[in-house]
């Protein structure tokens, strides 16, 4: 993340505020739910990326960014699988 200069050490961090989309928010919260970390965090973490000032992701991070992915194969493989067994009853 972005580190702390002498300027701001030691001062609160600015606070801000935003309006989401509800679908935004919904995916929002699907993902601090699936990683524990808080919205506040995420939020930081998403802008920090966006302005290019984030730093690598952690190992957990990793391995929890490649366990959703899977989770969301496994999902696309059986949704094709279905498929599958219904074009071959035919």
């Amino acid at each position: 993340m972005i580190s702390q200069d002498a300027k701001t050490a030691g001062k609160p961090k600015p606070n801000i505020g935003a309006r989401l989309p509800h679908d935004v928010y919904a995916e929002l919260v699907k993902l601090k739910d699936s990683t524990g970390k808080s919205e506040s965090q995420l939020i930081n973490e998403a802008i920090a990326a966006y302005l290019g000032l984030a730093s690598e992701a952690t190992v957990p991070d990793r391995v929890s960014q490649v366990e959703n992915a899977l989770a969301e194969l496994q999902q696309q493989v059986q949704t094709i699988l279905g498929k599958f067994q219904r074009l071959a009853i035919r």
